[in-house]
């Protein structure tokens, strides 16, 4: 069986068989993803625990976050907890 299966493994009809494989793959790749642009700064709306949660991670890879809420208090909170969360980090001296 091992040496059946070497054989068939090496002959030409497996190779090109492999080949069309990849080929077909490669065609299922998105064509926009190299036309994809990279994103400076973003606007959260709402400074939630979610929105707060986003605009800290976008802040941890460099993106400018422009924080909107209906209340300034709500925006204040969000400030914070995104704050709270990067002091943390440094306290860890995972930043």
């Amino acid at each position: 069986e091992a040496k059946a299966f070497e054989e068939l493994a090496r002959s030409s009809e497996t190779q090109e068989l492999i080949q069309l494989f990849f080929n077909m793959n490669s065609r299922k790749k998105n064509p926009l993803q190299e036309k994809a642009r990279l994103i400076k700064k973003i606007s959260v709306l709402g400074a939630g625990f979610m929105g707060a949660g986003i605009a800290n991670i976008s802040a941890l890879h460099n993106i400018q976050v422009l924080l909107k809420d209906v209340s300034v208090e709500a925006i204040n909170d969000g400030q914070k907890k995104v704050w709270d969360d990067l002091d943390k980090k440094v306290k860890k001296r995972a930043l």
